[in-house]
């Protein structure tokens, strides 16, 4: 097994345990989408009957613009309310990176 896709499941597997201690599925949302593991993390919101809502904007398509602006709409809420790595997700969904500075 290479060295790049023991990593990637290491990378995996370890926001599986972050998940599972905090029971916050914010807290592994950038790092799911930027693993491209989308569906993982809509699966995970599914988990929080308080998450309705974001679990079905995750399972729409982003390739649809309604859908891009719309993610970028709650990222720049999200930035409003200080939670800077929630908000660099849902701009990486809407396919805004111009707008990320790491």
């Amino acid at each position: 097994m290479s060295s790049k896709r023991q990593s990637y499941k290491l990378k995996i597997y370890l926001n599986f345990k972050d998940f599972f201690h905090f029971r916050d599925s914010f807290k592994v949302s950038l790092w799911y989408i930027l693993l491209k593991k989308k569906n993982i993390l809509a699966t995970l919101f599914r988990q929080d009957r308080n998450q309705k809502k974001t679990y079905e904007f995750l399972l729409k398509n982003f390739s649809d613009p309604k859908t891009k602006s719309a993610a970028s709409k709650n990222a720049y809420a999200l930035l409003a309310k200080k939670k800077f790595d929630v908000s660099a997700a849902f701009f990486l969904l809407g396919g805004y990176l111009e707008v990320i500075y790491i």
